[in-house]
């Protein structure tokens, strides 16, 4: 009996320890997401990517990552090409432990994108270059975060372009960046999901300053 009892007292504490695994796991996701973006960030772009802050609420999966600056390649004037203020989006947090990340939405808030011309080339074309190595690349490589992703909708308002050119010295002139929207962005991980949604935001903001998409 007594050999019993101790048996249920150690499978309860491993009961316990796993749970509280579990729960660390899903109130560390801000922290987590913010380091994978930092890290995989510039092996897509080969650019700097910080991030101040992301924060998610693991009971509704919903969260915000705050201030995301992607630099600008080598020989640019301008401070950045690309400052996210805000972006929020929706996670099924049950999806964690299923077979594909479903990601609900995501809200691309108030975006400001730098378009430096330089001689025959801009920042922006030099960035979405690498971001087409990068995806060509990975289908010959194994991913290092291997886990199907599915982004329902990826929503992009009140965006800003400022114009530059070498020969003005980092000083800019700004036009409106168009809404952009995406539905079911499906790949086998979500590197390469970042990858297709930065892509697209380039794409339209030079198919806005080339006057095509």
């Amino acid at each position: 009996m007594k050999k019993l009892k101790r048996i249920i007292i150690v499978l309860m504490i491993l009961a316990l320890v796993a749970a509280g695994g579990v729960a660390w796991l899903y109130l560390s996701l801000g922290s987590v997401i913010k380091a994978g973006i930092e890290k995989f960030g510039p092996e897509i772009t080969q650019t700097s990517i910080t991030v101040e802050s992301v924060e998610v609420w693991p009971l509704t999966g919903s969260g915000t990552i705050r201030n995301l600056v992607i630099g600008n390649p080598e020989g640019y004037n301008t401070d950045h090409a690309l400052v996210l203020p805000e972006v929020r989006f929706r996670l099924d947090v049950a999806s964690l432990k299923a077979d594909t990340i479903v990601i609900e939405e995501i809200y691309i808030d108030s975006p400001t994108l730098t378009y430096e011309v330089g001689f025959g080339n801009s920042n922006l074309t030099t960035i979405q270059k690498n971001i087409e190595s990068f995806s060509l690349e990975s289908e010959d490589k194994p991913e290092k975060f291997v886990k199907n992703t599915n982004i329902k909708s990826v929503v992009l308002k009140n965006g800003k372009i400022a114009l530059s050119a070498k020969i003005m010295l980092g000083r800019t002139v700004t036009v409106d960046l168009p809404p952009m929207g995406l539905v079911n962005i499906n790949t086998d991980s979500p590197v390469k999901a970042g990858a297709k949604v930065l892509g697209a935001v380039l794409h339209t903001a030079i198919g806005a300053v080339d006057g095509s998409e």
